[in-house]
C-alpha cells in the first residue's frame, strides 16, 4: 500500500517539475535584447577579487571593451597575496574610468566579501550599479541591453543567469541540476513587486541605486554564507521590482575546470546555506534526493510494476525533449540530469561533513566558526511553507 502511495507522490513531483521546465524557457533572453534608448543612465560596476591573477587582466579589459557611454569600474583586491593589485594598477594607469581599491585588512565578524562590498559600494554614486564577479566575460553591448530592459520595463533589480562554460559532459550536468534546484527553491518567476520571491544570482545583478539606498546595505548582512541570496532578499523588503535573464552569448561564466573542483567550491556554504547547519534537515534533504533518483529503479523489484517504469521512462523523454528545445540544451545533458542530483547530493553531505569535523570553514584564507555564522545567520531557507510557494525565505 505504500508504494503506490510513494509512486503517486513522485509522479506528480515529476509533474510539478515539467511545469517548472516550462516557466523557465518563458524567461527572456538577454541576447535577444535590442539596446535602443537614447539617454543611457550613469553605471558602476563593482567587482571583488582574491588571488585572481590569471584572470583578472582578461575581465577587466572585457568591461574596458563595452561600449557605454556613462561607466566606471570599481575593482576591489581584497588582500591578494599574488600579483592581483599590481596588474589592476597597471591597467587603471592606462584607463580613467577603472578605480582601484585594496583592502589590506578584514575586521573580525565580517566575512570577506560583504566587507568589501559594504565599505566601497558608497564610493559607487551613479544611478545604477553592477555587481559581478572575477570570471565573468561581458559582451560590448551587454550592460547596453541590461538597462535598456530594465529602464523599459521599469525594474529596479535584474539578475543575469549567464552561460556557464564547462569542461565535460558529467561536470555540465552537475552544474545543469545545481541550477535547477536554485529555480525551484527561489521562486524566480515572480515579476511583480512583492517581498516574498527573491532573485540573485552573484554573477551579475543589476540594481536600481535609489532602490538600493532603501536598503540597510551589506552591513546587515556581515557574516550572511547565502551569498546568493542576500541581496536579492533586501532589495524584496523594500518592494523592488526584480526579474531574471538568461543569456547564452552576452554574459559567459568559466569557474569550474571538474566536478571535483566545484564540490570543493561548495564545500564552504552549501551545508549552511540548505540546511542552516541543521543535521535533522540534512536527513531529510539527502533522503529526498536520494528517493526522487532510485525509486523508478526499485519499483522494478516487483513485478507489476513494468508499466510504471516504462510510463516514468516515456514521461522523462517527454520532459527531457521538451526542456531541450525551450531551453536549446542538450537533450543528452538534460536526460542523465538525475545523476546530477546525486552529485548535488553528494556535494551536501561532503560539505556537511566538513562542517562537522573541523566546526569552522576557511574563507578567503579566514577562519570562521560555525557557531558564529550560525547566530549570525539572516537569510532562512524554508523547505515547507504553510503560504504560497514563493515564500521560501524568511526574516530570521
Amino acid at each position: 500500500m505504500l508504494l503506490p502511495i510513494l509512486l503517486s507522490i513522485y509522479l506528480l513531483f515529476h509533474l510539478f517539475l515539467s511545469v517548472v521546465l516550462v516557466r523557465v524557457s518563458k524567461i527572456k533572453l538577454l541576447d535577444e535584447i535590442v539596446p535602443k534608448i537614447d539617454n543611457y543612465p550613469s553605471v558602476s560596476v563593482i567587482l571583488t577579487w582574491c588571488n585572481e591573477e590569471e584572470i583578472i587582466g582578461r575581465t577587466i579589459h572585457k568591461l574596458l571593451e563595452t561600449e557605454y557611454p556613462s561607466l566606471e569600474i570599481i575593482a576591489i583586491n581584497d588582500r591578494s597575496t599574488d600579483s592581483t593589485g599590481n596588474i589592476i594598477e597597471g591597467i587603471a594607469e592606462e584607463y580613467e574610468k577603472l578605480n582601484p581599491v585594496t583592502i589590506k585588512n578584514l575586521p573580525d565578524g565580517r566575512l570577506w566579501k560583504l566587507h568589501a562590498l559594504h565599505k566601497w559600494v558608497q564610493q559607487a554614486q551613479w544611478e545604477w550599479i553592477i555587481f559581478t564577479d572575477a570570471d565573468v566575460s561581458f559582451e560590448k553591448h551587454t550592460i547596453k541591453k541590461i538597462i535598456t530592459y530594465a529602464i523599459e520595463n521599469d525594474f529596479d533589480h535584474i539578475a543575469v543567469l549567464p552561460e556557464i562554460i564547462t569542461s565535460s559532459l558529467a561536470l555540465k550536468i552537475m552544474v545543469q541540476w545545481f541550477w535547477s534546484l536554485f529555480l525551484q527553491w527561489t521562486a524566480l518567476f515572480k515579476e511583480e513587486k512583492s517581498n516574498e520571491s527573491v532573485i540573485w544570482i552573484w554573477w551579475c545583478n543589476v540594481v536600481r541605486r535609489s532602490t538600493f539606498d532603501k536598503t540597510p546595505w551589506f552591513e546587515w548582512l556581515k557574516m550572511e554564507v547565502a551569498d546568493d541570496v542576500w541581496l536579492a532578499y533586501m532589495l524584496k523588503k523594500v518592494w523592488a521590482k526584480s526579474t531574471l535573464l538568461f543569456s547564452k552569448i552576452d554574459i559567459s561564466l568559466s569557474r569550474y575546470s571538474s566536478i571535483k573542483e566545484m564540490i570543493h567550491w561548495l564545500e564552504k556554504n552549501l551545508f549552511g546555506t540548505m540546511t542552516q547547519y541543521s543535521y535533522s534537515k540534512l536527513i531529510w534533504i539527502s533522503l529526498m534526493f536520494l528517493w526522487y533518483v532510485l525509486i523508478p529503479w526499485i519499483t522494478l523489484l516487483y513485478s507489476w510494476s513494468s508499466l510504471f517504469f516504462i510510463f516514468r521512462l516515456l514521461i522523462h523523454v517527454g520532459t527531457t525533449y521538451l526542456a531541450s528545445n525551450n531551453l536549446d540544451q542538450s537533450f543528452s545533458v538534460l536526460f542523465f540530469t538525475p545523476i546530477g542530483l546525486l552529485m548535488i547530493c553528494y556535494a551536501l553531505l561532503n560539505s556537511a561533513y566538513k562542517t562537522r569535523k573541523n566546526n569552522w570553514i576557511i574563507w578567503r584564507g579566514t577562519l570562521y566558526s560555525i557557531n558564529e555564522l550560525r547566530l549570525w545567520q539572516r537569510v532562512k531557507l524554508s523547505w515547507i511553507s504553510n503560504k504560497k510557494r514563493s515564500s521560501f525565505y524568511k526574516y530570521k
